[in-house]
């Protein structure tokens, strides 16, 4: 499972049975997200809203951006 920490520039993967922290990552230049914003998820994808823009950010996964 993958959350956003708040607003700000990270997401963290959550190992759910665990309750623990596994991966973080920063999406760095391409601005803030929301812990409040929906998180889209699809067979490969996390998909999040950026404030800044209004754009939408495709991440692969922990870390890797793909836009």
């Amino acid at each position: 499972m993958f959350v956003a920490t708040g607003i700000g520039p990270e997401v963290v993967e959550i190992d759910v049975p665990n309750n623990a922290i596994v991966a973080t990552a920063t999406i760095g230049d391409h601005g803030l997200i929301n812990a409040n914003q929906v998180m889209a998820f699809d067979a490969n994808f996390l998909w999040l809203p950026i404030l800044d823009d209004g754009t939408v950010l495709r991440l692969l996964p922990p870390a890797d951006v793909v836009e």
